[in-house]
């Protein structure tokens, strides 16, 4: 897989997770595993549950291919299933690993108006630590 591939497939996932938040009270954050990322840099990517079906085929699809390269360094998409409230709420607030679990690069809610809601239009995109 090219780097013009990865970005044309991560970059409007990634800029979704910039403006990402949840609603407190729903607890959904399963790993979907399709196989051990080893030695890659991972993508974690939060996934309403309409999309969690469709996502976790299409990275399994990029994550066996011989695409899923950048610089020499194998990369790994990891989708998990998170509701969009819930999300939008832990990017807000301050994501905690150990409620959350691991803080997405990557989020793709149910549908575009969770990028506009007033907590996520607030929030600015900053890296994991």
């Amino acid at each position: 897989m090219t780097r013009r591939f990865l970005v044309a497939l991560a970059a409007p996932l990634a800029l979704t997770a910039c403006i990402s938040s949840e609603q407190a009270g729903e607890t959904e954050g399963t790993t979907v595993a399709i196989e051990d990322p080893g030695d890659c840099i991972v993508l974690d990517a939060a996934l309403s549950p309409e999309k969690i079906t469709l996502f976790t085929e299409l990275a399994a699809d990029f994550n066996g291919s011989d695409e899923a390269q950048v610089d020499g360094n194998c990369i790994y998409v990891r989708p998990y299933r998170k509701s969009s409230g819930a999300a939008a709420t832990a990017l807000t607030d301050g994501w905690d690993p150990t409620a959350d679990g691991e803080q997405p690069e990557i989020w793709s809610p149910a549908a575009s108006a969770w990028g506009t809601s007033p907590p996520a239009a607030n929030r600015s995109c900053s890296p994991r630590s």
